[in-house]
């Protein structure tokens, strides 16, 4: 099997970085999401943008400031530039008569924005697009579209055209209260799930972190995302790999295998 490992909300806070940034160096991680709009997307940035890495934009409606000027956008930021919650917008949805309170053009113009971002802080564009938490109708059909303007593929269209397996058995819950979080632990699902080594390609997501105030602020994902680290380095999911002769791969690859 060809098995993408991927590490998600990259830049949310300096703990969640350092995390991600153990799980390059010493875990199985080929993948990794960064945000683009957060404090500490600089250092993200600085950190990662050497190192051998798939590197995708997590485009984040939801969480922290906006990057684009908050009074273009107001279906998306406040005044003040920080953006609405997951819950306020799914509060607006269920206000507005089409459940979908976005309206297209600011969401293009934000998305946009966030991927020049990346572009300023990386100094190329991301491989690949993923989502964050919260999205709607209107979200998705801005980020495709930006996508392809960009010609940057979205991670979703790649996992579907190569067939991507994922554990049967999840180990994350929503909601996901802490005392769940302590004893939820990734090897757990993957060891036994033979349908999941069998499989041509797979794809495990991972939300690698140590905890720290910033992070507690804006993300339930807390306690989690120590044992989700606690995975990704562990010896056994390094002999898992070995002993399924498993191949670790990229977007990249997917890719490229597609162009072929």
């Amino acid at each position: 099997m060809k098995l993408i490992v991927q590490a998600d909300d990259y830049g949310i806070s300096e703990g969640v970085i350092y995390g991600v940034m153990k799980g390059v160096t010493d875990g199985v991680l080929t993948c990794v999401g960064m945000f683009a709009n957060m404090p500490c997307s600089p250092l993200a940035a600085e950190l990662i943008k050497d190192k051998d890495i798939c590197l995708g934009i997590d485009i984040n409606i939801c969480t922290g400031p906006c990057v684009s000027n908050p009074a273009e956008i107001p279906t998306i930021a406040k005044p003040d530039g920080i953006m609405y919650t997951k819950k306020e917008h799914c509060e607006l949805d269920e206000q507005d008569a089409d459940k979908d309170h976005m309206d297209y053009d600011e969401c293009v113009k934000e998305v946009s924005a966030q991927i020049e971002r990346f572009k300023q802080l990386v100094g190329r564009y991301p491989a690949y697009i993923n989502g964050h938490s919260y999205h709607n109708k209107t979200i998705d059909k801005a980020v495709k579209d930006v996508s392809v303007t960009y010609g940057i593929p979205m991670a979703k269209e790649l996992e579907a055209a190569a067939h991507m397996v994922s554990p049967a058995k999840m180990w994350y819950k929503r909601p996901f209260p802490f005392e769940e979080q302590i004893n939820a632990y990734a090897m757990d699902s993957i060891r036994e799930d033979r349908a999941l080594v069998e499989a041509e390609h797979g794809i495990l997501i991972f939300h690698c972190g140590y905890i720290d105030p910033a992070l507690m602020e804006v993300s339930t994902f807390s306690l989690i995302r120590v044992n989700d680290l606690k995975a990704v380095i562990s010896q056994e999911m390094k002999d898992w790999i070995r002993d399924n002769n498993i191949e670790l791969i990229t977007y990249e690859d997917v890719k490229q295998s597609n162009v072929q």
